[in-house]
């Protein structure tokens, strides 16, 4: 059963009573993963290069292959499942399974019958099942000159928070 509602599309959430973490049930679905060529552009025109009034300078050949290996886009179906809502220490982690940390987060993980998210599992989340591009604009948007925000610190839309 369900305890809880979050984000702002009223997921489900429950606890883990082992460990106390908080997972929220993701809806499956279907989506484009990886960056299509606008998502490419948006990221490449956000990048401070060499040269710009900027600190955070990224080496262009860094940042293409970084684009590439994110490309083909590809239609991915997932499946509903299970995510932890926030990050997990490894204390808190080793403590729940019972397990000293000479075992291993894998070994922690397996025995509280979890499993790690896939790839593409982080990518729907990140995305909210789609409403939002993996740049963090909403579909559809094409500004000239996008900026890329750190990594959120409030929960987004489907409720989960950043580490």
């Amino acid at each position: 059963m369900l305890s809880a509602r979050v984000g702002a599309a009223g997921l489900g959430a429950l606890r883990h009573r082992p460990s106390g973490t908080e997972v929220i049930a993701v809806p499956g679905g279907r989506f484009v993963m990886g960056y299509t060529a606008d998502d490419a552009l948006a990221v490449w025109l956000a990048i401070p290069m060499p040269g710009d009034d900027d600190d955070d300078d990224i080496e262009a050949g860094e940042l293409d292959h970084e684009l590439r290996r994110a490309r083909p886009a590809h239609l991915v179906t997932l499946r509903p499942f299970l995510l932890a809502r926030r990050a997990t220490t490894q204390d808190s982690l080793f403590a729940a399974a019972g397990l000293p940390k000479k075992q291993g987060v894998a070994a922690a993980v397996s025995a509280l019958g979890w499993r790690f998210a896939s790839e593409a599992e982080w990518e729907w989340m990140a995305r909210e099942g789609g409403a939002v591009r993996f740049v963090g604009l909403p579909p559809n948007a094409h500004p000239l000159r996008p900026t890329l925000a750190p990594p959120a610190r409030e929960p987004n839309g489907w409720g989960f928070e950043g580490s």
